[in-house]
């Protein structure tokens, strides 16, 4: 499949509407690669704009079905995104929850906080202001539909400019995917 201007913005504005994956193809990446690479100027940015949307809301869609049942991989994902999927349901199946999931030492989540100073030492950029309670105050910079957080509870939807104090895992994925910044 040759991918156009015109077929990239039907599956954007798909994308947008829905909350299932749309049907892009198989090759929809490769087409989309090779798009960017025959576009100069302003035009190219757009389609790079597009893209980067369009890869972000696949991969929250993904995440969202991982969070609604660890058995069924997202109706119409690719390749990368059936391996993205899978590689999530065995880290969250992993991940348990000490004294009646999982065993606390395999999971990494035990009370006690050991190990924590290694996690905290390693990090290249430097200490996160924890707020009290263990979470991180964070301004968001893109609108974020509503998550669970790492502690379990449900946070948002937030807007824009928002700032809110999430638990610092929740607030390390949100930085990862660079829709906050820390206050």
């Amino acid at each position: 499949m040759v991918l156009t201007y015109t077929e990239l913005q039907r599956i954007y504005r798909s994308e947008k509407k829905t909350s299932s994956l749309c049907n892009v193809g198989e090759d929809f990446y490769s087409g989309l690669k090779e798009l960017i690479s025959q576009v100069r100027g302003e035009h190219r940015d757009s389609i790079e704009r597009m893209a980067e949307d369009i890869y972000l809301r696949r991969r929250n869609k993904v995440l969202m079905q991982v969070m609604r049942s660890m058995d069924t991989e997202p109706l119409n994902s690719l390749p990368r995104e059936k391996k993205l999927y899978w590689a999530l349901v065995d880290v969250l199946k992993g991940y348990g929850a000490p004294g009646f999931m999982g065993d606390e030492e395999s999971s990494g989540v035990g009370d006690s906080g050991e190990g924590r100073e290694d996690v905290e030492e390693s990090e290249d950029e430097g200490e996160k202001p924890v707020v009290e309670g263990g979470k991180v105050r964070l301004r968001l910079i893109k609108a974020v539909p509503s998550i669970v957080g790492s502690d379990a509870r449900n946070y948002g939807p937030f807007n824009a400019m928002e700032e809110v104090e999430l638990p610092e895992k929740t607030a390390s994925i949100l930085l990862d995917w660079k829709v906050a910044e820390e206050v």
